[in-house]
């Protein structure tokens, strides 16, 4: 284990370094499904980090974060900004400007609060706008309306997901198939007794709540679930107090660069529904959502309900031999003409995250299944 003291004398050192002539940024931006293993995967790269990142939840849960540290011999700083996989593959391809936290966050460790070696939590939103270079992924380009040019794509884990139901969802409540969740999510609703199979339920609704048409979380759920990667559906936005659900409405339309139309958007980040699906709806029947591993075990540790799928538990083995088809590819996305330490580094980075996908994916090496495409039916690969 690291020494932290050790550490904070690196740390410290690294603050007499001119910024100008000792680092390069790496930006990093896409998938906030697989941001917890990304970050974990940049801190074991890094034999001397020195950290930051955004809320108090923790650095796996961090909307931003940024390092300072050394890899493959190269002093740099990797600023991430997760904003869902399809707007992270639209901004590495367009070359947006993407909103990162401050580089004095971690050049300036003497600053009281921040740059320590062991992270520094909370830190202010990031106002400096920069280009990521680097994309992470749930889902193929293809599967994204921003198809040029060709990003480079490199798979470095499957990446799984889970339905939920919210805090209070009646025990009857313990699987979805493809029918039930396309009805869901394209009338905005459907009676719990479909769901149960009891009459006593037919009074009560299941509401679909989700992410945004730009996530890839999203886009996988609407694939497999067979309406389609660019389904337009109806969601609901919950307002949550003290853990209880006291208005739920379709979300607005809005002048956003897809098709967010009446009910067809969702929360920008898997943390907000995560969120969201720990709470308890009393008055309005019950919440159905989507999330990814590590936001899925928060939801449940809160009261949220984990669901089979097609007669399915989720379980690493279900979805390595095929039986559990809720899962996509982890995809680590750049421009062909990415050069030099960026390139070194999204390398480096690809190379760990294959070996080690933490907590949010699972080895590539261990599934003896595939798919083609998002959604794609499974073939065996032996």
């Amino acid at each position: 284990m690291k020494s932290k003291s050790m550490l904070l004398v690196a740390a410290l050192g690294f603050g007499l370094v001119s910024s100008a002539s000792a680092q390069t940024v790496v930006r990093l931006t896409g998938s906030t499904a697989f941001r917890s293993s990304v970050h974990q995967a940049i801190l074991d790269l890094m034999p001397d980090e020195i950290y930051s990142y955004t809320g108090t939840a923790g650095l796996g849960s961090a909307s931003q974060a940024i390092f300072k540290g050394t890899i493959a011999g190269n002093v740099v700083i990797i600023k991430t900004s997760w904003s869902g996989s399809a707007a992270g593959i639209r901004d590495v391809a367009q070359g947006n400007n993407v909103n990162f936290l401050a580089d004095a966050v971690v050049t300036v460790p003497a600053t009281p609060g921040y740059g320590t070696a062991g992270g520094t939590a909370n830190v202010a939103a990031g106002t400096t706008a920069e280009v990521a270079q680097v994309a992470m992924s749930d889902v193929f380009q293809g599967s994204t309306i921003y198809t040029t040019p060709t990003l480079t794509d490199n798979k470095v884990a499957a990446v799984p997901f889970k339905w939920i139901a919210n805090d209070g969802a009646p025990a009857a409540l313990t699987n979805v198939a493809p029918g039930v969740i396309q009805k869901t999510f394209f009338n905005g609703g459907l009676p719990l007794a479909v769901f149960t199979g009891n009459s006593a339920d037919q009074g009560v609704t299941v509401y679909p709540v989700g992410r945004d048409p730009e996530s890839g979380t999203r886009i996988t759920a609407m694939a497999e679930s067979g309406l389609g990667a660019f389904a337009t559906v109806i969601q609901y936005d919950a307002t949550v107090a003290s853990d209880e659900v006291t208005d739920l409405q379709p979300w607005a339309a809005t002048g956003a660069p897809t098709n967010y139309v009446a009910g067809n958007n969702g929360y920008s980040s898997g943390g907000t529904l995560r969120d969201k699906l720990g709470a308890k709806s009393t008055n309005f029947g019950v919440l159905l959502g989507y999330l990814g591993l590590t936001d899925s075990a928060t939801a449940i540790t809160n009261g949220a309900k984990e669901l089979s799928w097609n007669g399915v538990p989720y379980s690493a083995t279900n979805v390595y031999e095929g039986r559990y088809t809720f899962w996509g590819y982890q995809h680590l996305f750049y421009k062909n003409t990415l050069t030099g330490v960026p390139l070194t580094t999204a390398t480096a980075l690809k190379n760990q995250i294959i070996a080690v996908p933490g907590s949010a994916g699972l080895l590539l090496s261990n599934m003896h299944v595939s798919r083609a495409y998002d959604g794609a039916p499974i073939d065996p690969e032996y």
